[in-house]
């Protein structure tokens, strides 16, 4: 069984902790999210999709990160 799409408070918590990292162009790049124009962060959460990848995105980089901490640069 599939988990529940995240909420849109979810989504917005991945996206302030992705920010850290990458630029809101990169962040957007990366959801499919091209043109010219800046989307706001609310059409950015609007979409199912989009918020699941997000979020998903924001857990493997936390994962990745705390796994650099223990082991240490190779």
């Amino acid at each position: 069984m599939s988990e529940p799409t995240p909420s849109i408070e979810q989504a917005r918590r991945a996206y302030e902790v992705l920010k850290q990292d990458y630029p809101a162009a990169v962040i957007q790049r990366r959801l499919g999210l091209s043109g010219q124009s800046r989307h706001s962060l609310d059409h950015i959460v609007a979409d199912a999709g989009r918020r699941t990848r997000l979020v998903n995105w924001a857990k493997s980089a936390q994962l990745f990160d705390e796994q650099y901490e223990r082991r240490g640069p190779r």
